[in-house]
């Protein structure tokens, strides 16, 4: 598959935008000064996505208030009468190569089952979040989904239980809300943790240093497992070896260059484990850092290439066994009766 240019992943976006909010009242797309931060573009790269836009007549410009979407020419109706199943994937949004290879994995199982499937992204905001759930509580009959700053508490949890009384069968991946009691897809990350841990004890190492993510769901459990991990090999646990930030400073370029490095200057560890891809290539690319690296849920194909001490992530793998849980679930009329819950071993690459 040839590569896309940056206009065209920019023009993919605003069009997932678009359908992300075509059901309810915001019509109007992304500012251009956040279309070049987000991508790190041009203003003519970005404006030539959007004129690509326009020339489809599906955009306009307002001088001086800025750039809307047409609600009757995107207006297409959802409803498929040929369909057998409506489903929505909401996605977190963040780690872009994994959120590609679940879609690719959920496509492929949905695959000439007759369902039509609708893919919305709530960057990690509560706010979109709602305004999803609230425009996928009519004509859909399955929602998947990656959850939102999952270790918070969510104020969406009350769409959550008008979508369970409408009996629209529901399935979380990667990140869930305790509070709720629907099933999910998730990594045995606890355990994870445990063998990145052993490997880089068996190497000699005692000083181990770990980033996490506070207001994820998995971060948390990664650091859990990390922590017991260290408990079990005799490593001393020292608070100024683990850094915690949100999910949020990702989005901030500069900012999180300054955060991570503030950290990794301070910081005299041997190794350290990244709690995602993101932050393994962060620090790989931005900041030299010379010691030991390992990483969670590495959503690359190059594991072997880097010789990265690493879990590899199941995003493809995920994505199918979602599907297939789906379709059971919609296929059964005693769903909430049954587990559709499921938990995948990590797969450890040891270079």
């Amino acid at each position: 598959m040839p590569k896309k240019f940056k206009k065209d992943i920019i023009y993919d976006y605003i069009k997932v935008f678009i359908e992300q909010n075509k059901y309810n009242s915001i019509n109007k797309i992304p500012s251009e000064p956040y279309l070049c931060s987000r991508f790190n573009a041009s203003r003519e790269t970005v404006r030539r996505a959007l004129d690509m836009l326009k020339e489809e007549n599906i955009i306009f410009s307002v001088k001086g208030s800025g750039t809307y979407f047409k609600p009757v020419a995107i207006q297409d109706n959802i409803i498929n009468n040929n369909c057998r199943y409506r489903i929505a994937t909401i996605i977190q949004g963040q780690d872009k190569l994994a959120n590609k290879l679940f879609i690719k994995g959920l496509q492929q199982e949905l695959k000439d089952k007759s369902i039509e499937l609708r893919i919305f992204y709530t960057d990690n905001k509560f706010s979109n979040e709602r305004a999803c759930l609230k425009a996928c509580t009519k004509g859909f009959d399955g929602l998947i989904i990656d959850g939102v700053k999952a270790s918070l508490m969510n104020p969406n949890l009350d769409i959550y239980q008008k979508i369970e009384q409408k009996d629209i069968r529901v399935i979380f991946y990667n990140n869930y809300y305790p509070e709720t009691n629907f099933p999910k897809v998730i990594i045995d990350d606890k355990k994870c943790a445990n063998l990145l841990v052993k490997q880089i004890v068996e190497e000699g190492h005692k000083d181990i240093a770990g980033i996490f993510f506070y207001d994820n769901y998995q971060g948390i459990q990664k650091y859990r497992g990390f922590i017991q991990a260290l408990n079990q090999y005799n490593i001393e646990i020292k608070d100024e070896n683990i850094k915690w930030i949100i999910s949020d400073n990702i989005a901030d370029e500069r900012e999180f260059d300054r955060i991570i490095s503030k950290f990794l200057k301070k910081n005299r560890s041997s190794a350290i484990i990244c709690c995602n891809f993101m932050i393994l290539k962060h620090i790989q690319y931005k900041t030299k850092y010379p010691r030991k690296l390992a990483c969670f849920d590495y959503s690359g194909d190059n594991w072997k290439e880097e010789n990265i001490l690493c879990s590899i992530s199941p995003s493809f793998e995920v994505g199918i066994k979602v599907g297939k849980n789906i379709i059971r679930m919609l296929d059964d009329s005693n769903y909430k009766i049954h587990d559709y819950s499921y938990i995948f071993k990590p797969t450890i690459y040891y270079p």
